[in-house]
C-alpha cells in the first residue's frame, strides 16, 4: 500500500511539475496589463518550480521576464543590453519596465482626449474604423505615426 501511494504521489509531483513550467515558460505580458503583476506571477511560478526542485535562477528569471515583454518595451530592452552584466538585477529590469510602463500610460492618455481622437482617427470621434469594426494594427500604427509627425510640428 505504502509504495502505491509513493508510485502515485512521484506521478503526481512530475504531473505537476510539467504543468508549472508549461504555465512558467509560456506566461507572457499581453498590452494594457501591469508589468508588476506579470513579474509577480512570474516569481510565484518560479517559487513553485523551486519548490519541486526545479530551481529557477534569478538570471533565468530575467531572460524569462524580458522574452515575454511585448514590443512597445523594445526601447528598454536595447538600454538592458548596454548596460554591464553585473548590473542587470531583479530588481533594476523590474523598476526600469514599471517606469516605462508609467511613461507608456501617460502618453497614451495625454492623446485619449475626445478632441485628439477626432484629429487623429479616421473613423471619428468614436475610435472605429468606417466599417464599423475596430481598428486594425495597421491604423494603430498609422495613428502613432501621425502622433509622433504632429509632436515634431507643435
Amino acid at each position: 500500500m505504502w509504495t502505491q501511494l509513493q508510485a502515485y504521489h512521484d506521478q503526481h509531483s512530475e504531473g505537476c511539475i510539467i504543468a508549472l513550467q508549461a504555465k512558467y515558460y509560456n506566461f507572457k505580458l499581453n498590452e494594457g496589463e501591469s508589468i508588476a503583476v506579470f513579474i509577480s506571477t512570474l516569481q510565484q511560478l518560479a517559487k513553485q518550480l523551486t519548490d519541486l526542485g526545479q530551481t529557477i535562477t534569478e538570471r533565468q528569471l530575467i531572460s524569462k521576464i524580458i522574452c515575454g515583454l511585448p514590443s512597445s518595451f523594445d526601447p528598454l530592452l536595447l538600454a538592458w543590453d548596454n548596460l554591464p552584466v553585473a548590473s542587470q538585477s531583479l530588481l533594476g529590469l523590474q523598476s526600469r519596465l514599471i517606469k516605462l510602463q508609467s511613461k507608456l500610460r501617460d502618453i497614451a492618455q495625454q492623446f485619449d482626449t475626445p478632441v485628439d481622437r477626432v484629429f487623429f482617427t479616421k473613423g471619428g470621434p468614436s475610435g472605429v474604423s468606417p466599417s464599423g469594426s475596430s481598428p486594425t494594427v495597421q491604423q494603430k500604427k498609422n495613428r502613432a505615426d501621425r502622433i509622433a509627425r504632429h509632436k515634431r510640428h507643435a
